[in-house]
């Protein structure tokens, strides 16, 4: 498998392509929702996201892992929720204006993207680090098309495979 990096995009409509393609080739979607503590409600922007997404949501955990991150922060709860990937979610998803606007506190953190039960598009924002994992080279092609830069990191790389999203739905 082949990582690229991706950088932020130059336009909104080359984001808003992008989270389409997105939305489109992938089977499901991922964000964190962090909190300082257990019974703190979440900031007024990222709720009304999380009642928005509620219907189309598969699996939940709270964790300190998830792709392109590990934290040993026992002191705060982070919930990865999946989600289908459905374009009835596109417009909740671009509501957040950015690729590196994906945090804490104005927004869910770490969008992803998952297909055939892995992750092939990860993003950790207090790294400022997005990364596709793709051998299909029309995708890249595609990507490119619509705004993406991206650039090749390395070849052979082991993806995050999900066993949650693996099991036939």
């Amino acid at each position: 498998m082949k990582e690229f990096f991706v950088e932020e995009f130059s336009s909104q409509e080359s984001y808003r392509r992008f989270i389409k393609y997105m939305l489109s080739h992938s089977q499901f979607f991922s964000l964190v929702y962090f909190r300082h503590r257990e019974n703190e409600p979440l900031k007024k922007k990222t709720k009304l996201l999380y009642e928005k997404l509620k219907k189309f949501k598969e699996y939940s955990v709270n964790t300190n892992e998830w792709p392109g991150t590990a934290t040993m922060d026992d002191d705060h709860i982070y919930k990865f929720v999946c989600y289908r990937a459905e374009m009835e979610c596109f417009d909740w998803l671009v509501e957040v204006p950015g690729l590196y606007e994906w945090d804490y506190p104005y927004a869910p953190m770490d969008l992803c993207f998952y297909r055939d039960g892995y992750c092939w598009f990860s993003l950790t924002v207090h790294e400022q680090t997005a990364c596709l994992y793709t051998d299909r080279e029309e995708e890249i092609r595609e990507l490119e098309a619509l705004g993406a830069d991206l650039s090749f990191s390395e070849d052979n790389v082991s993806v995050e495979y999900c066993d949650f999203l693996r099991k036939e739905k």
